[in-house]
């Protein structure tokens, strides 16, 4: 990588901040780049502990506003009337035609600064992981499913472009899955602990979503760099807060029921002549297949209210869009009066959940010496208590010894520093030597967060590091499989 700027240097030499004031997306409006304002960036992204879920990508940048340029109600703002909440936000940087992307995400809040002596506006910025985590599910029923094509299901339903998504396949296939009363953040946390993967935003906006084995392919079995005494901070922390030597994981299996009645409108509407009226008809249960309407059946149509005056139901019609839990009946009158619904409901066969049952695993030496400590996996997708035994044993093996948890800092003091800044990316493989703690491993990069300060001179990372020991397990067809001398790869996958 080429670096043809010298220290100091200013934004507008390699740093770009952009914002698609009309909400296009494009960033190609006269305004969109507003490198030139920018004093300050800070961004983050990465999972929250060990074993956790990734947070909300964070961003807060500080703009020059002496002319009160991004200030919402100044009337006299080029940018009036497009200074909203949601607007797209990207940061990059550029060098040699190549751009290295560091934050996509949407405004979030607008914090103009009126002081005497310098006027500055603060914009904070949420990545796409936020619009998940607001997004009701409602989806089709789906079997046998891989994890990962379950996945673009949920980004599928919250509208999430096709082309801004990585997803791993997927170690795990689910029996029957589907969305529905539940944010896709949640549903997609669901799935991470059911498959142990991990599922995040990156710098370019993409949603990617790595499987378990993800961690131990090849690719991730040779360090990306070495840092040795080089960074301006680190701190090294053993400690047992992820540790777990009881893992519970739950099964549940799903029994097929038969044909029955899941809805019925409890109301007699009336619909005006060429009127549509849609109703959405709930089911407390997961439905296998819904059955089409059937007129006189499960629809009827009268003059009156009561159902007394004349039969109208050959002059209406009921489309229907079925769902997993809820089906959409819009019911059309084609008569020339107007007319009541005096019966509308709908049927279909059905699955109910039988009782659930747990399997569980322990391992009484790290009981001995950690104290008992309980991990439970919610086997909502998991209807096989072989898989989910498993599940438990792989879990032990990940979680049972405390591992060392490492944050490191660096500065682009050089080039080869600023390269490294720029370059890694989460779950990245490096190697951290420090003589001082007698330290010499590799650790999977699990949390970044980035400042860029001084008008860009100075651009400070810190990563918070994981040991690589429990993500090396033996899993066919990738990583040191045959290999019995590969560090670390004596526990195996499933």
């Amino acid at each position: 990588m080429a670096f043809p700027y010298n220290f100091p240097f200013d934004f507008g030499s390699g740093y770009f901040v952009e914002i698609s004031w009309d909400n296009s997306g494009n960033f190609t409006g006269s305004s969109d780049d507003v490198t030139s304002d920018v004093k300050y960036i800070a961004y983050s992204r990465g999972r929250d502990n060990e074993t956790g879920k990734a947070i909300t990508g964070q961003c807060s940048l500080v703009l020059k506003n002496s002319t009160g340029k991004y200030s919402p109600p100044n009337s006299n703002s080029i940018l009036y009337d497009n200074l909203l909440p949601k607007r797209p936000l990207k940061i990059y940087y550029s060098s040699s035609g190549t751009n290295y992307d560091l934050f996509y995400g949407y405004i979030e809040e607008f914090i103009p600064h009126p002081h005497l002596d310098e006027q500055d506006c603060i914009i904070t910025a949420v990545d796409g992981l936020d619009h998940l985590s607001r997004h009701d599910l409602t989806t089709a029923l789906y079997k046998s499913a891989s994890i990962g094509d379950v996945y673009g299901y949920t980004l599928n339903d919250a509208g999430w472009s096709s082309t801004l998504r990585t997803l791993d396949v997927g170690q795990t296939v689910i029996p029957y899955w589907y969305g529905a009363n539940v944010k896709a953040r949640f549903a997609q946390e669901e799935l991470d602990d059911n498959e142990q993967g991990f599922s995040y935003v990156d710098g370019t906006g993409n949603f990617v979503f790595e499987n378990r084995y993800h961690r131990s392919n090849a690719t991730h079995q040779t360090s990306q760099a070495t840092f040795s005494n080089t960074m301006t901070g680190i701190k090294y922390s053993l400690n047992t807060k992820n540790v777990y030597n009881i893992v519970k994981v739950t099964v549940t299996p799903w029994a097929l029921q038969t044909e029955s009645e899941l809805f019925r409108l409890e109301e007699v509407p009336l619909i005006t002549s060429s009127q549509t009226i849609t109703w959405w008809g709930n089911s407390s249960v997961f439905v296998d297949e819904w059955v089409t309407p059937v007129a006189s059946t499960d629809y009827t149509a009268n003059s009156a209210s009561t159902g007394l005056g004349d039969n109208e139901t050959a002059n209406i019609t009921v489309s229907v869009t079925n769902f997993a839990k809820a089906i959409k009946l819009a019911v059309t009158n084609s008569a020339s009066r107007d007319v009541y619904v005096t019966l509308l409901k709908a049927r279909g066969t059905w699955y109910d959940d039988e009782t659930t049952v747990t399997v569980k695993e322990e391992d009484a030496t790290s009981q001995t010496a950690y104290q008992k400590r309980t991990y439970e996996i919610n086997g909502k997708y998991i209807t096989n208590s072989t898989y989910a035994q498993d599940l438990a044993k792989y879990s032990i093996a990940k979680y049972k010894d405390p591992r060392g948890e490492l944050a490191v800092t660096l500065v682009n003091k050089n080039e080869t520093n600023w390269a490294q800044i720029l370059n890694r990316r989460i779950s990245d493989r490096v190697t951290v030597v420090n003589s001082v703690l007698g330290l010499n491993k590799d650790y999977f990069i699990d949390h970044e967060e980035h400042q860029i300060t001084d008008s860009g001179k100075y651009h400070t990372v810190t990563w918070r590091l994981v040991d690589t020991t429990n993500e090396d397990f033996w899993c066919l067809d990738f990583s040191a499989l045959a290999s019995v001398t590969t560090s670390g790869q004596t526990k195996l996958g499933y």
